[in-house]
């Protein structure tokens, strides 16, 4: 990942470009490119501070599920629980959420599906900055046409306009629905990531584990070589031959060694003996992943000590500080929990399955039942 200077005027999150060839304001890190939410995907995947604290965070938006969660909602068989669940992570990542729903002939909604936001853009906007339109397609791939990309319509209940839709769709089986955006900003057009500010940190965390693999398996570990002088061809090739079998972890603590010719000259004048070993010491590479654990910690609101293995003094007292720090997680993340439910219970009172799920209402975990 490429290092930009970000001016306020032409940040690419507040101020997103508008392609005209697809008609989509992009998701962009740059400004450039279009692929902010498969970065910051990526780098969720990667990095394990990342990933754990997308996990703790999933876990308390959506709690025990939802009341009557098991309820099927669409044609993949997914229970409102699994699109909950869904929803919860893409929330968490991404502080962005996408619900695709699509109607029956009676007009009322037969199916919800969670559309990653990877595939998701919101489409070109009227003089008041509305949006009615969104456009879904691979946006990882090098070439795009306009067959490539799903115009589908901003989520709108109203009866009239939904009967409008489906008659300029050319019918309800050529209708493709209407997509609702669940967004934790909507003063901007994408709401940022809170990973967003620490990329960088989790973009190290990942290089970080890259590096000690290498070195592992390809780097000299604690290998060391007694140098001489000048070899025949047949020494060279032995040479080469036992260095190269000192590489990797296998070999670790080897040493390659040279007689000497002369057995009572000065051993220290004729060799020299050099560790092969490149490795940064421990003490840096422990405080750098320290500390870019600790930031990713901060930017998502997640205590250090839910996240870190260095951390087994809150398992004492009977874990009572744990149990506190989920306690707050869980309420930290009302915001969250509240737009799932709210949009949820919305559409369920439109839908073909309102009569096995009352509302969207998520179980408390805490709540004594």
């Amino acid at each position: 990942m490429k290092t930009y200077t970000i001016e306020a005027e032409s940040d690419s999150v507040l101020f997103p470009k508008y392609d005209t060839r697809t008609e989509v304001f992009k998701w962009s890190y740059n400004g450039n490119d279009n692929q902010l939410p498969s970065i910051i995907q990526h780098l969720a995947n990667e990095s394990v501070t990342t990933k754990g604290c997308i996990k703790k965070i999933t876990s308390a938006i959506f709690g025990k599920g939802f009341v009557n969660g098991r309820t099927i909602v669409n044609k993949k068989g997914q229970t409102l629980n699994a699109v909950g669940l869904h929803l919860a992570k893409e929330l968490a990542t991404q502080n962005n959420a996408f619900l695709h729903i699509r109607f029956d002939a009676n007009i009322e909604i037969s199916s919800i599906d969670v559309l990653p936001c990877s595939k998701v853009r919101i489409g070109s906007s009227d003089d008041a900055a509305y949006s009615g339109m969104f456009a879904v397609a691979d946006w990882s791939s090098k070439r795009i046409s306009s067959s490539d990309i799903m115009k589908v319509n901003r989520f709108n209940l109203n009866e009239d306009v939904i009967k409008a839709q489906i008659k300029a769709a050319g019918g309800i089986g050529a209708y493709k629905g209407q997509i609702v955006h669940i967004s934790k900003d909507h003063s901007v057009k994408y709401a940022p990531s809170d990973l967003y500010p620490v990329l960088e940190d989790a973009e190290s965390e990942k290089l970080s584990k890259i590096y000690t693999r290498n070195s592992s398996k390809f780097g000299f570990m604690n290998a060391k070589a007694v140098l001489v002088g000048k070899m025949t061809q047949e020494e060279e090739s032995s040479f080469k031959d036992d260095l190269s079998g000192m590489q990797g972890a296998e070999n670790a603590s080897n040493l390659l060694v040279f007689q000497a010719t002369n057995p009572v000259q000065d051993l220290e004048k004729q060799m020299i003996v050099k560790d092969l070993a490149s490795n940064p010491s421990d003490k840096i590479l422990q405080y750098t992943d320290s500390k870019v654990e600790a930031n990713i910690c901060k930017a998502f609101d997640v205590p250090v000590s839910l996240i870190s293995g260095r951390s087994e003094g809150i398992f004492g007292n009977s874990g009572e500080l744990l149990t506190v720090m989920k306690r707050q997680l869980y309420d930290d993340k009302e915001t969250e929990r509240m737009l799932i439910e709210e949009t949820l219970t919305q559409i369920i009172i439109k839908s073909a399955f309102k009569s096995k799920i009352n509302e969207a209402k998520i179980i408390d975990p805490w709540e004594k039942s």
